[in-house]
């Protein structure tokens, strides 16, 4: 287990704007046999603390979060999942499916880039091309 720097760096587009945020976080990392476990806590709009989860494995990306918002997304390429994104004001069926994942580990550093669609109903709501960068 050691402290790590965590940065995430994601542009998301509807089709007609385009969006980028950065965020860098304090996280703690943990090898684990079939990859890497990282913890930290972002806060929610209202300044509530939500813990999260990153996993980096071989075959794919998983972010956990738990608080006043709970979601599971979930990253392979060409697999679709499905998942509940609950807020205090609902919970909302999604699904993510990814386009391209490549995940490289050099040293104490890891990098990965996914690019993947966020769906609801069906239907596209964004593309997301988020970077993610361990240190």
């Amino acid at each position: 287990m050691r402290r790590v720097n965590l940065r995430i760096v994601s542009e998301q587009s509807d089709g007609y704007t385009t969006d980028q945020v950065d965020e860098s976080y304090d996280a703690v990392l943990t090898d684990l046999p079939n990859g890497a476990s990282i913890r930290y806590q972002r806060l929610a709009d209202h300044g509530e603390k939500v813990h999260c989860r990153l996993f980096i494995g071989e075959e794919g990306i998983e972010i956990s979060n738990r608080g006043p918002i709970n979601s599971l997304l979930t990253f392979e390429p060409g697999i679709r999942h499905r998942s509940v994104y609950e807020t205090p004001f609902g919970k909302f069926p999604i699904e993510t499916e990814t386009k391209a994942l490549k995940i490289e580990r050099i040293d104490d550093e890891i990098r990965a880039e996914v690019v993947y669609q966020l769906y609801s109903d069906g239907k596209i709501l964004t593309t997301h091309d988020m970077k993610i960068t361990v240190r």
